[in-house]
């Protein structure tokens, strides 16, 4: 997948927001859809906490009804076009070939929240 990488703003399920980094083509691709919301990114801010570890984005599954190839694509939040179903399809560029490739959302994979820290013990406290 072609691109640098930067940093834009994820919305998670419970509305906390968090810079994450991305592909810039993903930004891209919600910039040249008919809806600016196709992906739901929101620009970058430096301000907004990093993504806590072991927290995953949601994503959609798309297939190039052609091939049959399919990628997932990062969701920034959960009122994305992508996301709420508004979309069936995702323009995207398809490895190999010039131009872009219309795709088929077939499937979505829900945000995985951050782990739960671990309770620490102080073993000479352990009788």
């Amino acid at each position: 997948m072609p691109g640098k990488m930067d940093y834009f703003v994820y919305t998670s399920d419970d509305g906390n927001q968090y810079s994450v980094k991305i592909r810039e083509y993903f930004q891209s691709v919600q910039n040249e859809a008919e809806d600016a919301n196709a992906l739901g990114f929101g620009a970058q801010d430096l301000t907004k906490p990093l993504m806590p570890p072991g927290m995953v984005m949601r994503k959609v599954r798309v297939q190039d009804p052609t091939g049959g190839s399919t990628r997932s694509v990062p969701c920034g939040s959960v009122t994305c076009d992508a996301w709420d179903g508004t979309d069936t399809t995702l323009k995207m560029d398809y490895s190999g070939t010039a131009g872009t490739a219309t795709f088929n959302i077939v499937g979505r994979t829900p945000e995985r929240p951050a782990r739960k820290a671990h309770a620490v013990f102080n073993l000479s406290d352990a009788s």
